[in-house]
């Protein structure tokens, strides 16, 4: 008879905060068809609130270890491993999952004792809620704590970390293990009650004894000094005092060691009044939907679990920049320019210890009602759709199955593993490589590498940037989300990056990659690879022949012949480059056609695009022309701004690049001052507007440089229709003639100035090419079909 799979699940103490819900949940939540499942924990602190009601709630009893405690004792520490060694003996678990530092680190050494003992093997699984390298203690101790965790570290299978921020801080600066054992599974929570809440009142208002238009702002949580409660009273204070007439009330949810000194401290100030200490709150749901703001000023954290919550509950959120609170809040929207704090997608974004800045921020969201409900209904359901706890329970699973089937046959006998959790594959993980990447850096291959990383980390693939600095210096950043790893560059020859360590940081760095997928052309990057003699598994995107630099190219094509040569897999962006192409016309087996794709909800029109661009109409009038792109030489820029002497319009020019003087000299020798505006590089946001309210978009782009055009897409997602040129690349692949726009040859001022003419002075023909234009983008060149074709790439070569 096949048994199940038993899980022995270690926490420290079951007081109120995220990982003893997330504890909880695991213990019940997976298929108890598959899974047996069993919770130990250990003795709470007298000022903290006891979380046993949520397990008596779900049906768990947890074995208690009265010996298990939070503080560090020497004997008491010690009766606490021979407990768990003697549980592990009787219970004889596949896995031992630990959870919190004190559990992990007494947890994991029961588990080598008992393995080296009894000759068998019990996988030993840690998961990082948080960590106390940082904030807790002093820089000694601290360090001791990493060093321990390393250690501990190579006596474990498998380190969860509940946040990418939290993995980079684990891998990179704290160095406790390889990329390779640690996975990243974010928690798992149950949310309908909070999304249930959302717009009802409940008595909680009536319970602190305000009426409904006073503004609540609370933080959650215990009250200890990594929370920083000081912080949050201070940044009241500072809110008050702008404003004495406003009625608002800060809350403080929680309780813990330091509760009385934080109400000396309010006392000290005289703000009884206005903080009110509201101890722990089990209905939070209830108390959610009374909430106007939800603060977080920790110094450090894991994954703050009172965020998601008001997440889930659509209450805007303002925090400190600690942990993975980054990863919950989003990348900062360029659009809205704050002093001090950031205005993320999801929420606000402060600096720690800047209680301003705080107070700040706390008025943004009381005065800007409308960006306001924007980041909470965009939270809302960020928050629903990535920490569902059927996701987590998933995750989990397949995790522990992954690590089950590395053992031996022979311990694997007698488990079920047929079931849905071993179709899950392994996450795979790819290095994307290049010259530059967006932001900063403006163009439309680092713009497709932006795009392409985060379609991957959104299926769950694990991605990392490498590319060249734009000065001498090494850097290492997180860029929304994705790690951009930045070489030390000399200079540039060709616009090729001199970067004489670039084969070393690529070496060191491909290790924890299954896939290294490079951008060509990228000499830099290509030759590299040569010399850092790898063996991993590369795909290539070929996005250009090199054009320009022809004696640059005969020097070095030995070299890119060998590279390409070696790849498992070469990505173009059209047939037609595939065919035109003199290069890729050598590897045409190793050749797979993916279409660039674009991110259509980033051009839907809405109410502010719709008001901007009426604007921009009354300024500018009709007949508006629109390109988009660095001014370079192969961009035939010369050639529009010659042809718009014979064109009845005005055009816009987005962007900047090394001809913008001698563009500018040309058309006032023209006398075009009136016809032809620079606007220069816009913010995303902006350059939306631009397209809703052009008539015509232009790519008149003169050599094979120009290998698909994306800016094209995005033109015909806003249903403008096209003139470009017939390069025999992916140009007239995106722009359809007589379908989508119309294609000109190259280098022909009265052939481009005609085809515009025509779309100007024929508006129904323009209307309906924009609207073909559209349903070509939906069918062909979505985000989400160009990264599942990726996928599959990866997919093909690593099988």
């Amino acid at each position: 008879m096949k048994r199940k799979i038993k899980i022995v699940r270690i926490i420290t103490r079951l007081n109120i905060g995220g990982p003893s819900i997330h504890v909880s949940f695991l213990t019940k939540g997976l298929d108890s068809n598959k899974f047996e499942s069993l919770l130990v924990a250990g003795q709470i602190s007298p000022h903290e609130g006891d979380m046993r009601y949520f397990c008596d709630a779900i049906g768990i009893n947890p074995i208690m270890i009265s010996s298990l405690r939070r503080e560090i004792s020497l004997l008491e520490d010690i009766k606490c491993l021979f407990r768990l060694l003697k549980i592990l003996k009787k219970e004889k678990p596949d896995i031992v999952h630990t959870h919190t530092s004190k559990a992990g680190a007494i947890g994991r050494i029961a588990v080598f004792i008992h393995n080296l003992i009894r000759r068998k093997k019990i996988i030993s699984v840690h998961t990082f809620h948080g960590h106390t390298f940082s904030g807790y203690f002093s820089r000694i101790t601290s360090l001791l704590f990493i060093w321990t965790e390393r250690l501990l570290a190579k006596i474990t299978d498998k380190l969860i970390a509940i946040s990418k921020s939290q993995s980079e801080e684990l891998i990179r600066k704290y160095h406790v293990a390889k990329a390779n054992k640690i996975e990243t599974i974010k928690l798992g929570f149950d949310l309908e009650p909070f999304a249930e809440n959302n717009h009802q009142k409940a008595d909680f208002r009536r319970r602190l004894g305000v009426d409904d238009q006073t503004i609540l702002i609370a933080i959650i949580g215990r009250l200890v000094a990594i929370k920083n409660h000081k912080m949050f009273i201070d940044a009241a204070r500072l809110f008050l005092r702008q404003d004495p007439k406003i009625h608002a009330k800060f809350l403080v949810i929680g309780d813990g060691e330091l509760r009385y000194e934080l109400m000396e401290y309010c006392q000290y100030y005289k703000l009884s009044n206005d903080v009110l200490f509201c101890g722990w709150q089990r209905d939070l749901a209830n108390v959610y939907a009374e909430l106007d703001i939800l603060a977080l000023t920790s110094i450090n954290e894991g994954t703050p679990v009172s965020i998601v919550e008001a997440m889930a509950s659509s209450v805007p959120v303002i925090s400190t920049d600690a942990g993975g609170v980054r990863d919950l809040l989003g990348p900062p929207r360029t659009n809205i320019i704050t002093n001090g704090f950031k205005v993320c997608q999801r929420g606000l974004l402060c600096k720690q210890n800047n209680a301003k800045e705080f107070a700040k921020g706390l008025k943004f969201l009381l005065t800007n009602s409308t960006i306001s409900e924007e980041i909470s209904n965009e939270a809302q359901v960020f928050a629903r759709q990535s920490y569902r706890k059927e996701r987590l329970f998933q995750e989990m699973g397949s995790l522990y199955m992954g690590l089950l089937q590395g053992m031996q046959p022979e311990r694997r006998r007698g488990w079920i593993l047929t079931d849905s959790y071993i179709t899950a594959k392994p996450r795979i993980r790819v290095l994307q490589l290049y010259k530059d990447y967006y932001p900063p850096v403006i163009g439309g291959v680092e713009g497709h590498i932006n795009l392409l990383a985060n379609g991957l980390k959104e299926k769950g693939i694990d991605v990392e940037v490498l590319v060249s600095n734009t000065r001498a210096r090494f850097e290492r950043k997180d860029i929304n989300g994705i790690v951009v790893t930045k070489v030390p560059q000399l200079g540039r020859l060709a616009s090729a990056p001199l970067n004489p360590t670039f084969p070393l940081y690529l070496r060191r760095m491909a290790r924890n990659f299954d896939v290294l997928h490079f951008h060509y052309p990228n000499p830099t990057g290509e030759i590299s690879s040569i010399f850092a003699q790898l063996n991993n598994n590369v795909v290539v995107t070929y996005h250009s022949d090199i054009v320009r630099q022809a004696r640059l190219e005969k020097l070095i094509s030995p070299f890119l012949h060998e590279f390409l040569e070696k790849s498992n897999a070469i990505v173009a962006g059209s047939h037609n480059y595939v065919r035109s192409s003199k290069v890729l016309s050598q590897f045409k087996n190793k050749c797979k056609v993916i279409p660039y794709g674009i991110d259509l909800e980033r051009f839907a029109l809405n109410s502010k695009t719709a008001e901007e661009v009426v604007n921009l109409r009354k300024i500018y009038g009709r007949s508006i022309l629109l390109f988009i792109g660095r001014f370079r030489y192969y961009k035939g820029l010369h050639v529009l701004i010659e042809a718009m002497n014979r064109i009845e319009g005005k055009l816009w020019l987005i962007g900047a690049g090394p001809l913008e003087k001698s563009l500018y000299r040309q058309v006032v020798l023209r006398n075009l001052e009136d016809k032809v505006h620079f606007l220069g590089e816009l913010a995303d946001q902006k350059v939306v507007s631009h397209l809703h309210a052009c008539d015509v978009f232009v790519l008149p782009s003169v050599l094979r440089s120009e290998a698909f055009g994306i800016v094209q897409l995005e033109a015909m997602a806003c249903g403008k229709p096209v003139v470009c040129t017939e390069l025999s690349t992916g140009t007239s692949f995106v722009n359809q003639h007589g379908k989508t726009g119309l294609v000109v040859p190259p280098n022909d001022v009265d052939a481009l100035a005609c085809a515009i003419n025509h779309l100007l002075e024929n508006p129904e023909i323009s209307k309906e090419y924009g609207r073909e234009g559209r349903k070509r983008v939906e069918k062909y060149f979505s985000k989400e079909r160009m990264v599942e074709d990726i996928i599959d790439v990866y997919q093909n070569i690593l099988s």
